[in-house]
């Protein structure tokens, strides 16, 4: 590579936490300025990692003198299962787990030890309360491995929330009783990682770092006795999460996947399978949104689908503190959204899906008018529409110009899908010779067919099935038919 081409690895590896892992790819005809600046980056990030521990021993202290128990998640006591070495693990914060019923003490000592939110903190639900650092005048100079970049603590006092992802993950609460000294045990660190790892992935922001670790773990003990108890260990749904986050640590990585993880993976439902098929590289690659289908498989019914539907469609700033939930009384909108004919299909589930979202954010209000499922595309395109309902046949189409479609919507993306399949079925009478679209034109057959208005999209596939036969609504009329 050239001397460009370096700059933008290096650039790419910095931002998503990599850079150091190159230390174990090192080849004789690399650059000297590069085998440099690698070296001068392992320098700096240990002297960050004696910082970290200093910070860590120091809080530890205070804790133990205020009676406040705690456990650092994604520690250094295993971090040993998740990398070739960990001096090159890069850590920019410091992350601690107490309960919720000691939140208050440990924010006083914090304040004691001159603690304060940090600046620009976003008001957002989290599992934590808003980063806390001490008073500093660093400023970014666009060097990752600054040793002086101030180091960050976040306090947890939940490991999951279920009520935010509308996922659930039964059986989380027990990994405090089952902790060991400051550090979750080995079996539940790992499964707390992969909650992390779904966590960024629902908010479209998982990066290759996080994933690397897993994939590293999971290579490491394929073949390990840790599995023999997981199933008893964990619950149903917390092991469904843990094999969703392995297989993509797999897909990105290639790491062996463990049997009860492979076998837990293989009983997921159909769609979770699908996703994974299909846009498991996805989030490394860019693509926008598509988390949103996986995110929609998972959770735990219609109105849970409809809030984190909204949440993404809407992104909320919330006023409270940042462990507040959403307030629906405090969410408001007035849309206007295209269904099919009235009495069809998109009409019928537009307007279940208004009812839904009404029955959870009464603030927004949703008007169903009467639409097609080739109309609404442009009609939402030219503002007609906020949203509106159409299928994957459809919005393929849209895409590539092609059948209805002849000219590009740039104001219309897609955001949740409803179907895995759309099939189009014609019903007969029992004496009718025929068991094919070909059939009935092979044949020349006279019959009456009934289909929805012309230019409608079910119209429209069956004009366009007919004429690919060669026949056509012209021709079913000259044999008689209509």
């Amino acid at each position: 590579m050239d001397e460009a081409a370096w700059k933008r690895l290096l650039a790419w590896s910095d931002r998503a936490r990599m850079t150091l892992l190159l230390l174990g790819l090192e080849q004789p005809d690399w650059p000297e300025w590069v085998r440099r600046r690698l070296r001068r980056n392992l320098e700096d990030n240990l002297v960050r990692r004696e910082r970290l521990g200093k910070v860590h021993s120091e809080i530890a202290a205070a804790f133990a003198a205020e009676g406040v128990p705690h456990v650092v998640l994604k520690g250094r006591a295993h971090e040993a299962a998740y990398s070739a070495d960990p001096r090159r693990r890069v850590q920019y914060d410091l992350d601690l787990f107490c309960p919720r019923k000691y939140a208050g003490a440990a924010l006083e000592v914090f304040r004691r030890l001159g603690y304060g939110p940090a600046r620009g903190a976003a008001r957002v639900r989290s599992d934590h309360l808003p980063p806390l650092v001490r008073p500093h005048e660093w400023r970014w100079k666009g060097d990752y491995f600054d040793p002086d970049i101030p180091i960050a603590v976040e306090l947890h006092y939940r490991f999951w929330d279920p009520e935010m992802e509308r996922i659930p993950a039964a059986g989380v609460e027990r990994f405090w009783t089952r902790r060991e000294g400051f550090e979750l045990c080995l079996a539940d660190d790992f499964a707390y990682r992969c909650l992390h790892a779904l966590r960024h992935l629902f908010r479209g922001s998982l990066g290759p770092y996080s994933v690397y670790e897993l994939a590293w773990f999971l290579e490491g003990h394929a073949r390990a006795g840790l599995w023999d108890g997981w199933t008893e260990l964990h619950s149903p749904e917390l092991r469904r999460l843990e094999a969703i986050a392995a297989a993509i640590a797999s897909r990105w990585f290639g790491c062996e996947l463990p049997v009860p993880i492979a076998g837990e993976l293989r009983s997921s439902p159909e769609p979770v399978l699908l996703w994974l098929d299909r846009f498991a590289l996805a989030p490394l690659e860019g693509a926008a949104k598509s988390e949103l289908w996986l995110h929609l498989e998972l959770v735990d019914s219609p109105a849970g689908a409809a809030r984190v539907l909204l949440r993404r469609l809407l992104p909320l700033r919330l006023p409270s503190a940042a462990e507040a939930a959403i307030d629906p009384a405090k969410v408001s909108a007035t849309l206007r959204a295209g269904g099919g004919t009235v009495g069809g299909i998109g009409y019928e589930e537009m307007t279940g899906f208004a009812k839904t979202v009404a029955d959870v954010y009464p603030g927004i209000k949703i008007s169903v008018v009467p639409g097609g499922w080739i109309g609404n595309i442009p009609r939402t395109d030219k503002g007609e529409l906020d949203l509106a309902s159409t299928t994957r046949i459809m919005t393929s189409l849209a895409v590539q110009k092609k059948g209805a479609f002849n000219q590009d919507y740039p104001n219309v993306r897609s955001v949740m899908n409803v179907q895995d399949e759309y099939q189009f079925i014609a019903v007969v009478r029992r004496e009718a010779a025929a068991n094919t679209v070909a059939d009935i034109v092979r044949k020349r057959m006279p019959l009456r067919l009934t289909t929805l208005a012309k230019g409608n999209a079910t119209e429209w596939i069956w004009r366009t099935a007919f004429e690919e036969m060669g026949g056509g609504w012209e021709k079913l009329a000259e044999w008689g038919g209509k």
